[in-house]
């Protein structure tokens, strides 16, 4: 009876953690005041921690009554069978019935095209535990000794992504994606300036920043000499995120972010003839910002159609408005990946779907990426990163054509006709 019960209450405790990490993950999803968020995360916390007491109680009463069928044991017993717990206890057997073959369904057949489209990818320590000047903060130096935290390894990688719908002349473009990068002085200027140098380093056609940008009002004056250090010749573009309220002012944020060089794309879109194609670029900030972008003639009559999104719970917009290439952050891979069963934790109303990586759900391709750092700087097997996206077409132009367009190309730069 009591092995069981154990049994039953480990079950019932997979399901109990289901429930609240959904809960979790949902609630950061939405565009909520912050306050009640943080009493809500606090309240989820709580109950998370419940339930091992209460499951491993109950299975520790059982125990006893089978050996001490009269007395304390058999009144505790009462205790944890009482009407509530067993009805709680039966929903929480019932969503680790649910969850446990959906969690199967994602390992076996995995939609995250991530391991297949990196072509390289290369790990920086940008400082060692030992001599970290570039965290800032007493709590966030003491985290980076603790063994495995990568919150200082920067992942730079290049992605191959095929896309059906891509104009030939824009095969082999680039795009630098960064996210998430958490502005607030929990690390140094230095650590920023440093991500910079290695986005510039790609040489990308397009730099893209998808939200979360700055979250502290003292930091507004690092923006000249880390994210106004970027440079590309077809422009470099940003969005804003849910923690880039925490300034107060956002608007200050996007002027000195456009005063500094970088294109505000939020709520607005715009069309870029890149390589003799029109290529139309959206931005979507929702649910923290209004309006949408507007979905005109333009877009009709692009050649491809780019959307950036801070959530990746913005797919089924992107998908319904036909984009071919939607590219988010705010999930941070999840920050601690487990063994086997990966991430747990990401702000979505999908869950840990999209926690990071590569998902084609046609016609739109979306990339994840796990972000630059975090208000929590801690990573267990998921290094932040900024990555180099290689568009391909799926029918690669001819060299010769390649060439000629180019040589196009360099003389329209010189203004010869």
């Amino acid at each position: 009876m009591a092995l069981s019960h154990f049994f039953i209450a480990c079950f019932a405790l997979l399901g109990h953690s289901k429930i609240w990490v959904v809960a979790f993950n949902r609630l950061l999803a939405r565009n909520l005041p912050r306050k009640p968020v943080k009493i809500c995360e606090l309240g989820i916390l709580i109950l998370l921690a419940l339930g091992p007491v209460v499951f491993l109680g109950w299975t520790a009463a059982a125990l006893l009554a089978s050996r001490f069928p009269m007395g304390l044991a058999t009144s505790l017993l009462d205790v944890f069978s009482a009407t509530p717990v067993e009805i709680y206890l039966a929903v929480c057997v019932a969503a680790a019935a649910w969850a446990a073959p959906v969690w199967i369904w994602r390992f076996a057949f995995d939609h995250n095209q991530d391991r297949q489209a990196t072509r390289k990818r290369r790990h920086l320590v940008l400082a060692k535990p030992s001599d970290t000047p570039l965290a800032t903060h007493l709590l966030t130096r003491l985290l980076t000794y603790i063994p495995g935290n990568q919150v200082l390894e920067l992942e730079v990688n290049t992605k191959e992504l095929r896309l059906a719908r891509l104009p030939a002349k824009l095969h082999d473009f680039t795009i630098a994606h960064i996210s998430d990068l958490h502005i607030s002085g929990q690390f140094s200027s230095a650590f920023y300036e440093r991500v910079v140098e290695e986005v510039n380093a790609m040489q990308a056609d397009l730099v893209v920043v998808t939200g979360d940008i700055l979250e502290s009002k003292h930091c507004l004056d690092w923006i000249p000499h880390t994210l106004g250090r970027l440079h590309c010749e077809n422009g470099v573009f940003f969005i804003l995120g849910n923690h880039d309220l925490r300034i107060g002012d956002t608007q200050a944020l996007r002027n000195r972010l456009e005063n500094a060089g970088l294109i505000d794309l939020g709520g607005k879109s715009r069309v870029l003839n890149i390589r003799g194609t029109n290529l139309f670029l959206a931005g979507n900030e929702r649910p923290w910002f209004e309006p949408l972008p507007v979905i005109d003639q333009h877009a009709q009559t692009a050649d491809f159609r780019l959307l950036l999104s801070h959530t990746p719970d913005q797919i089924d917009w992107a998908r319904k408005h036909d984009f071919d290439l939607m590219l988010a952050g705010h999930t941070h891979g999840g920050q601690i990946r487990l063994p086997w069963t990966g991430p747990i934790v990401a702000p979505s109303r999908y869950d840990a779907r999209f926690a990071s990586g590569l998902f084609h759900l046609p016609p739109t391709l979306l990339h994840v990426s796990r972000g630059v750092s975090g208000i929590q700087p801690l990573r267990l097997n998921c290094r932040p990163e900024i990555s180099r996206l290689v568009l391909q077409s799926a029918a690669p132009p001819k060299t010769t054509e390649h060439a000629a367009g180019q040589v196009e190309e360099l003389a329209a730069s010189h203004g010869i006709s």
